[in-house]
């Protein structure tokens, strides 16, 4: 009975496994970020729109931008806290869309060319 739950405990992972190397990993991602913002501003349909690139755009503005709404000068480490929560918020919004880019990439990679 014991071998039993063992065969099928493996047979989950290897498929855990087997899910998860289909899915884009996080280097991948990252190298398509340029890519995905060049083709979105041409008006190539990426499944991105211009809008959460302007999202982003003003995320990484706030966070380069000597103007916060939490000064640290006053509140010290507190006031890096909506620093770190805007680039955290940066950093997901760009690997999802990503994410979302090479789906649909690769959805119309395999489509026949006419």
């Amino acid at each position: 009975m014991r071998r039993g739950g063992r065969d099928e405990n493996l047979l989950a992972v290897s498929q855990v496994v087997q899910q998860n190397a289909a899915e884009p990993g996080l280097g991948e991602r990252v190298r398509v970020v340029p890519w995905m913002i060049f083709e979105t501003l041409r008006g190539r349909s990426t499944g991105v729109s211009r809008l959460r690139l302007l999202v982003m755009l003003f995320g990484a503005g706030y966070v380069v931008s000597p103007l916060d709404f939490v000064p640290e000068v006053l509140l010290g480490p507190l006031g890096l806290a909506d620093d770190g929560l805007v680039s955290v918020a940066l950093v997901a919004f760009l690997l999802s869309s990503a994410d979302t880019y090479l789906r649909r990439r690769s959805r119309t990679d395999d489509l026949p060319v006419s």
